[in-house]
């Protein structure tokens, strides 16, 4: 999905991935490697900026919140597990939805259980899209398939039509920034 995606991407990305400490470091490492943009493991206090993908700690939880003087930071620190999960989807989102609202476009992809439901369910209400991975080419269906039987998604697509997607939105933003 990521190396999809143009080096001008005119917005930010952020992953929630499963994952235990000191996994994801390396996992933004990779990422980063086989990718255009800029990929990086997110610190708390980090501004978050476009072109650039911000992969959550794994074990602690981020979540996103306004910068003094304007923009957007990381916040990441420790805190329950959210149905089993820190990082957990639902805690980012939730943190997205009252500060980006119907600006935010939410992808879930495979993984297993319900986190994003809930967080997913904040986009929706406050105007964002939610895509969700179509079931074809999942590892593991179970949150996809939460997101497309709770009516929260928009589309079910694959990686590759998500990844098409998301550079056809960023061509369509650098376009109506030019004009």
């Amino acid at each position: 999905l990521l190396p999809a995606l143009p080096a001008d991407l005119p917005t930010p990305g952020i992953v929630v991935q499963h994952m235990p400490t000191g996994f994801t470091a390396q996992l933004a490492t990779r990422l980063d490697e086989l990718s255009r943009l800029r990929v990086i493991e997110a610190a708390d206090g980090m501004p978050i900026v476009p072109g650039t993908v911000y992969v959550a700690p794994g074990g602690l939880h981020m979540r996103i919140d306004q910068a003094p003087g304007g923009g957007f930071r990381c916040a990441v620190y420790d805190g329950p597990h959210r149905l089993g999960c820190r990082p957990s989807y639902d805690t980012l989102l939730e943190s997205l939805a009252p500060i980006l609202g119907a600006k935010t476009l939410a992808v879930v992809l495979t993984g297993i259980g319900r986190d994003g439901v809930e967080g997913c369910t904040a986009i929706r209400r406050e105007g964002g899209y939610v895509v969700a991975q179509a079931a074809a080419g999942c590892a593991v269906y179970g949150m996809p398939k939460a997101i497309i039987e709770g009516g929260l998604a928009a589309a079910a697509l694959t990686p590759r039509e998500i990844g098409l997607a998301l550079a056809s939105l960023g061509a369509r933003a650098r376009s109506s920034r030019a004009a």
